[in-house]
């Protein structure tokens, strides 16, 4: 039998590890390993519940200051990465880059303006949305469930918060894509990484000139409240708001996307789902928690060691990158009941895809509230939906999510 080192490895080199993650996930369990060194990512890995948890929430041994671009530390010369310097600079910096106590003061200042009263003036506006689409649903009869919903819904919504223009939707979805594309592998080139930057600058550029506007004109959008927002004296500087609204368009539609692509697959796949959430509409949100643990957008995450350790019975050497498989964690038997079945009514669900501890995601609010709403009008609207699409095309991407699913809904 294979180690879960080759398992790894050759399911992420022929695409496996993206198209069928539960059977490698239980092919891994099967070795009887903690944990292992990956050659692919040339960093150990861990993948049960409890090792992945302790790490997130242990950022004074498991940093999250560079783990985005650490691999350039390793693998790259002077001169590329001083090409490259402000790619690595944006992915060094900011709320989700970087540790306490620099972390605890970003957060106190970005969630000054990131309020409850902020997201909950978008509800109505959701609910509109999710009523418009699948309006639109109902005289086409077919739609691509990805392109006409799950990314109209929250990109709609994002623009909206930020106060930025819909109709840069598609140029948003370009530069997201584009910015994050030398993430989906573990050692890319020197080309994917400079189209990344480019993006990364053009998208920054824009939010430069928003943010110059809010500065002279304060609105009630998150943009405007993030330039002014101050905590005993202290305020963000530019280059920090302009991450955190990076970080936000980026992180509040690709993730939602890939949530509400997942869960449609999903009811579709599992009639007995699709009957419970018929009949009891109000355990979507249930639904909703299990579709995040049993599909979660992201299926791993890294951090950078602080110090050598002996963790999860593996040696991890300082400045080392560990990557923490999110999916397999999600499926982890020691802390889930028949982890490889989709249980809609789980409780408690205490799954690790908005992350653990200090780096819970600060989007997941309007992600649990957006995806129940947009299940509850599809089931309500069109509870028989029907897939077209038979087989799922499954981006190979940061974000783990179908291409196209083309659904018939009249």
């Amino acid at each position: 039998m294979d180690g879960a080192s080759n398992l790894l490895d050759n399911a992420f080199k022929s695409g496996l590890l993206e198209r069928d993650p539960t059977s490698v996930y239980q092919q891994i369990r099967a070795t009887g390993e903690r944990s292992f060194r990956s050659v692919v990512w040339g960093a150990p890995v861990l993948h049960r519940y409890s090792d992945v948890a302790g790490a997130l929430r242990d950022p004074v041994r498991f940093s999250n200051y560079g783990r985005v671009v650490n691999h350039l530390k390793i693998n790259f010369p002077a001169a590329a990465k001083h090409e490259l310097r402000p790619l690595v600079d944006h992915y060094t910096n900011g709320l989700i880059n970087s540790d306490p106590p620099e972390h605890t003061r970003l957060r106190r200042l970005i969630q000054s303006a990131f309020l409850p009263r902020t997201l909950e003036r978008l509800r109505e506006r959701v609910d509109a949305v999710c009523v418009e689409l699948l309006d639109n649903a109902g005289q086409r009869g077919t739609i691509d469930w990805v392109q006409d919903f799950a990314f109209q819904l929250p990109v709609t919504m994002i623009a909206e918060l930020l106060g930025i223009p819909q109709d840069m939707r598609e140029q948003f979805k370009d530069w997201s894509v584009r910015t994050t594309e030398f993430m989906a592998t573990p050692n890319p080139s020197l080309e994917v990484m400079l189209r990344s930057q480019t993006a990364l600058l053009e998208l920054r550029a824009y939010f430069s000139s928003v943010c110059a506007e809010r500065l002279q004109q304060k609105g009630e959008d998150l943009i405007s409240l993030l330039v002014h927002a101050e905590v005993d004296g202290d305020r963000l500087t530019e280059d920090e708001v302009l991450g955190t609204c990076v970080t936000l368009l980026i992180g509040g539609h690709e993730t939602t996307t890939s949530l509400l692509t997942s869960a449609v697959w999903l009811i579709g796949e599992n009639p007995q789902v699709r009957q419970l959430l018929k009949q009891n509409p109000d355990k979507i949100p249930s639904a909703v928690e299990e579709i995040l643990r049993y599909s979660p957008p992201f299926h791993r995450i890294l951090r950078v060691a602080t110090c050598d350790m002996d963790y999860a019975g593996i040696s991890i050497k300082a400045g080392e990158t560990v990557v923490l498989l999110l999916g397999a964690a999600n499926r982890d038997p020691e802390t889930f009941a028949d982890p490889d079945v989709l249980n809609v009514e789980r409780s408690p669900n205490r799954h690790v895809s908005f992350g653990y501890g200090i780096h819970h995601c600060l989007g997941a609010g309007l992600a649990r509230m957006e995806a129940p709403a947009a299940l509850t009008h599809l089931m309500r609207r069109f509870p028989d939906f029907k897939a077209v699409t038979q087989t799922p095309d499954w981006h190979d991407g940061m974000v783990r999510s179908i291409r196209k699913w083309e659904v018939q809904v009249a």
